[in-house]
Formats: structure tokens, sequence, C-alpha cells
């Protein structure tokens, strides 16, 4: 069976590689990425709130 490493699978299965052999196989996967933001605002910034990106996980 060839493998085709650039295909895109829409849908629930998700199966993982080492070199050629098949180590996992999910019919469900979710992921979370959040992003959390830091004040940097300053005298300057009058009455609006500025934010830069903090930490992601």
């Amino acid at each position: 069976m060839a493998l085709e490493s650039s295909k895109i699978i829409y849908g629930g299965d998700m199966m993982l590689f080492v070199a050629t052999k098949p180590v996992a196989f999910s019919s469900a996967a979710k992921l979370d990425i959040s992003l959390k933001t830091r004040d940097i605002g300053s005298k300057d910034s009058g009455h609006w709130d500025e934010k830069a990106a903090g930490k992601m996980s």
C-alpha cells in the first residue's frame, strides 16, 4: 500500500506514523489553542486598553 504524505483528510479519522509504520489511530480528535494577553497600557494610552501577546498554550 502506497502512503500519500500530502493527502488531507477531512473528518474525524487520524493516523500517526513512525517511519512507514502506523502506531496510533484516532476516530475523534480535538485541538485547543489559547493565547493569554498582557496589559501594556501607559499614560499615553488615555482611556484605551492596550494588549500584547503573552503565553500560548
